[in-house]
């Protein structure tokens, strides 16, 4: 039997085992809260000096699946930056990102290897932060400012858009589809079904959202299709060479046309320009011949395969809900989900961990 004044008692840190306080220090957002927490309290310290490799992993794992931003538009990014050196086996941000998209790494990884990648990604936070903060003048400054029904907040508006931007790029270019290397209409159709049926559901539910925002990616519409319209251009980048440097280097082309008035921009406007409306093609028609095969089929069906996967990935799991059109990002960075992705995101021992956190820090 337990007694009244057990069930009262709050739970200390003591009382956890040595796996639950790996786990809470494993959930701290960067290497600063890890240091304080070990050197306040004694039950952290004797946790992390036992398993501080765990602490780590964990601490690695959590930041990459809960970034704000893709891989993709981050590197990019960061390509434009101090940091970027065009020999890239010395390439320090290239090291990393490739280190981090080595299947298991972070399970082999060395103690060493993980506090270098833990102080990189406080880099990556940095820029991905000013990011958004210049992604959202441009909003203001072009659009005014004015918000679709459909977009819950600017920041949510920005960050899904760029984010479904690279959704798109990356399926096009994983799958290597190039119409251009097709001469008859048959193998046109044959290579282009065959690109399709390369997809999974979950990235060709992404592509319908893709192509029901792609109108709201920031800030491309209305500087292309101004620019363009006044044929500024006397001599075109070849359409290739345009996708190329797109995809290479992404939005942070955008990052030096501060106005659309300055001619030296003009190239990398219509290479944008040109770039987006290929995108809305590969979307839009994507979009149209796997819906022509799921007509027939509940729409639930279509929409919702990740509820009928015993075991999805986490990382797609994560993809799928920051693209659903309906989900509220920052909502779900406070750990306030929506139910339907509550138990997918949120597990249980995920929530009885949250509660741990909770009383801790309010004893």
């Amino acid at each position: 039997m337990v007694s009244a004044a057990d069930e009262s008692r709050v739970l200390s840190l003591s009382d956890l085992p040595v796996e639950i306080r790996v786990q809470i220090l494993g959930h701290l957002e960067c290497l600063e809260e890890l240091e304080n927490a070990i050197r306040s309290s004694e039950v952290f310290r004797v946790a992390y000096e036992s398993c501080s490799h765990m602490v780590l992993t964990l601490m690695l794992e959590n930041a990459l699946h809960f970034d704000l931003f893709p891989l993709a538009i981050l590197h990019w990014e960061l390509s434009q930056t101090r940091w970027w050196n065009q020999d890239h086996s010395e390439n320090w941000l290239n090291v990393r990102f490739d280190a981090m998209k080595t299947p298991n790494f972070i399970w082999t990884a060395t103690m060493e290897q993980n506090l270098d990648m833990l102080r990189f990604l406080k880099h990556v936070q940095y820029f991905a932060q000013e990011f958004i903060d210049w992604a959202l003048r441009r909003f203001h400054e072009n659009f005014g400012g004015v918000e679709t029904p459909a977009s819950r907040s600017e920041y949510d508006r920005v960050m899904r858009g760029l984010y479904l931007q690279s959704i798109i790029i990356q399926a096009t270019v994983s799958r290597g589809w190039d119409h251009s290397s097709t001469t008859t209409e048959e193998t046109k159709q044959s290579a282009w079904k065959k690109f399709v049926s390369s997809f999974q559901p979950w990235e060709i539910e992404q592509l319908r959202c893709m192509a029901q925002w792609v109108s709201g990616i920031i800030p491309l519409p209305l500087i292309c299709y101004s620019c363009v319209q006044g044929r500024w251009l006397e001599k075109d980048l070849p359409k290739e060479q345009g996708k190329e440097l797109l995809t290479h280097h992404g939005l942070a082309l955008l990052r030096g046309v501060e106005s659309i008035d300055n001619r030296t921009d003009h190239y990398k406007i219509y290479i944008i320009r040109d770039f987006f409306e290929d995108l809305r093609e590969y979307s839009e028609k994507l979009y149209r011949v796997v819906f022509d095969l799921l007509k027939d089929k509940p729409y639930i069906e279509a929409a919702e395969p990740r509820f009928k996967s015993d075991n999805p990935g986490p990382k797609q799991l994560w993809a799928w809900v920051r693209a659903d059109p309906q989900f509220d990002v920052c909502r779900l960075k406070d750990k306030i989900g929506y139910p339907q992705y509550g138990s997918l995101i949120w597990d249980e021992e995920r929530v009885k961990r949250s509660r741990l956190m909770k009383t801790s820090v309010s004893r």
